[in-house]
């Protein structure tokens, strides 16, 4: 599972070029799991990830033709 959601995340690094979203994930997990440990970071570290995702969401980018 771990490898699955590196190749998603990656490839969604690549295919963009803000990575906000991505920073966002990444600070928000590791902070979760700092301040709630290994054993119950997951359901804080979600929610903290879509409250942030909302404050700071961003319009999809267009797709050149």
């Amino acid at each position: 599972m771990t490898a699955m959601f590196t190749v998603i995340f990656m490839e969604q690094w690549m295919k963009q070029k803000r990575h906000l979203n991505g920073l966002i994930g990444i600070g928000c997990t590791a902070l979760c799991l700092y301040l709630f440990g290994s054993t119950s970071f997951l359901v804080p570290a979600m929610i903290l990830i879509l409250a942030m995702l909302l404050i700071f969401r961003i319009p999809p980018e267009k797709e050149e033709v």
